[in-house]
């Protein structure tokens, strides 16, 4: 109930023929050339929008948790905790013995799992799997070049966001 429809939510130009080993891209078109207006009205999708500012993209620097933060984390996992995806999840594991059947217990596991901090680099509490997995993370390279490691979120590229700058 959940998902977006080609056509009708989004339309996309992936290009033709493109390899995954080739770096260039190959679309003569941007990757998104419509989002629907009301898509990141969604509750899902908003409460996700509210969470991608809350770190710093650059691997290796210390995170500061808010409180603010905290709240749109919570927001986020009560959110998805009502999709039947999730609910679905749930049902799997208990039945494979990884989480109680207990509801509240697997929400705070999903919440330790994706927002509690660990180092990397270094330095300690710099990185989550949340932020690695749809923030991404800046790894300074030689000669100054620079690599994004994670970043499988398509939301900050869509038009929606062209304008905004990804990484400062």
């Amino acid at each position: 109930m959940n998902r977006l429809v080609p056509g009708k939510d989004y339309r996309i130009e992936c290009g033709e023929g493109k390899k995954v080993y080739q770096k260039d891209d190959m679309s003569s078109e941007n990757l998104f050339s419509w989002l629907g207006d009301d898509v990141l009205t969604k509750p899902t999708y908003s409460r996700f929008c509210a969470l991608l500012d809350n770190y710093n993209p650059h691997q290796g620097y210390k995170e500061v948790v808010t409180q603010q933060d905290k709240h749109e984390e919570a927001a986020f996992i009560e959110e998805i905790a009502r999709t039947a995806s999730i609910k679905y999840l749930h049902r799997y594991l208990v039945l494979k013995g990884v989480v109680s059947q207990d509801y509240d217990d697997f929400k705070a596991m999903l919440t330790s799992l994706w927002f509690n901090l660990y180092g990397r680099c270094g330095n300690s509490s710099c990185s989550s799997a949340f932020e690695h997995v749809f923030v991404g993370e800046i790894k300074e390279q030689r000669q100054g070049e620079t690599e994004v490691s994670g970043f499988h979120n398509w939301i900050q590229v869509s038009p929606c966001n062209a304008s905004a700058v990804l990484y400062p």
